[in-house]
């Protein structure tokens, strides 16, 4: 009886390694004169509006020319990728490999205006020609794809605003302020704000952001009072509020500062507010203080926030106010 050999294919994180034998996983074992096309990984993802490219191996002891469909099925999933809609296939629908042996599946994803979610399908072989898909008891016949939806429910007030602010230090003035709101993992009914350059020349930290609560079909934006801040020099400090236009009364921690925004994203603050020092020589002097009824407008993609009011270093002392 002829001897048969054997060629051992083993896949590990994702790739196709081929090997005379293994002592530490059991390996994959087909005859020689089977050939084998199979995905180098059993899933993937990408961004919508982005493209991605799968890489494929056909396994075979013997040079081949091979052929096959790539073909796109989204049956299993309730929210499935259409080819056409979702995703165009950017390389050949039908791929052939004449002696070759890796090649790739490009995968162009359709960008679009609309929150429809993550979508998946999957991509498979079918009308194989000298060759079988897949291998023995492995997944790797066919490739999960999943597109991540990238319009967030919060859009619209998402971005880089700037702001009209007072100075809180010694000389006072009108200063402009960029506020970038941002959204926060896992949450679509809040956003984090991280102001930007204070007038005097103090920047914030990294970790120099508070949350709003946003409902998005209400248009509103609440801010709750209270949220802390770094030590800027001077003491910790907090967010703050003062109730409308007059300022009165302070708005307690817990409570809310109050805010709208419109159809274009242009948010406007109802309420004062501002960063009051809580311990040190300065408790009670505020910074960074904001108008009530102040407009947030989206900046320029390009725009660089306009900086003025800055003061001489030795003059930067944050100033009490009597409200």
């Amino acid at each position: 009886m002829k001897r048969i050999k054997y060629l051992y294919i083993i896949a590990i994180l994702g790739i196709i390694g081929i090997f005379s034998s293994c002592e530490e996983a059991e390996p994959v074992l087909f005859p020689d004169d089977v050939t084998m096309t199979v995905f180098r990984g059993a899933k993937g993802e990408v961004t919508e509006g982005k493209t991605i490219k799968i890489p494929i191996y056909v396994a075979s002891r013997e040079v081949k020319d091979v052929s096959f469909d790539v073909t796109f099925n989204g049956e299993d999933y309730s929210n499935p990728a259409v080819e056409g809609t979702d995703f165009e296939l950017e390389s050949s629908k039908t791929v052939t490999l004449n002696g070759v042996h890796e090649d790739t599946i490009v995968v162009k994803t359709l960008d679009n205006d609309v929150r429809d979610y993550d979508k998946m399908v999957k991509v498979t072989f079918t009308n194989l020609k000298n060759t079988e898909a897949g291998l023995q008891d492995t997944t790797y016949h066919e490739f999960e794809l999943i597109i991540r939806d990238n319009e967030h429910p919060l859009k619209l007030i998402l971005g880089e605003y700037e702001v009209a602010a007072q100075s809180g230090f010694s000389g006072g003035g009108d200063v402009n302020l960029t506020m970038n709101v941002m959204p926060v993992d896992g949450d679509v009914t809040q956003v984090m704000m991280r102001a930007g350059e204070l007038a005097g020349g103090y920047n914030f930290s990294d970790d120099d952001v508070f949350y709003g609560q946003v409902d998005i079909d209400a248009k509103t934006i609440q801010i709750e009072a209270g949220q802390s801040f770094s030590d800027a020099g001077y003491g910790a400090s907090k967010l703050t509020g003062f109730v409308g236009a007059s300022g009165s009364p302070q708005i307690a921690d817990g409570d809310f500062i109050q805010g709208t925004f419109d159809d274009q994203g242009t948010i406007t603050i109802n309420d004062w507010m501002g960063i009051v020092i809580t311990e040190g020589a300065y408790v009670g002097a505020m910074y960074q203080l904001i108008q009530a009824n102040s407009v947030w407008t989206k900046a320029a993609a390009s725009a660089t926030a306009k900086k003025s009011g800055e003061q001489d270093p030795q003059n930067r002392i944050p100033r009490r106010l009597n409200r």
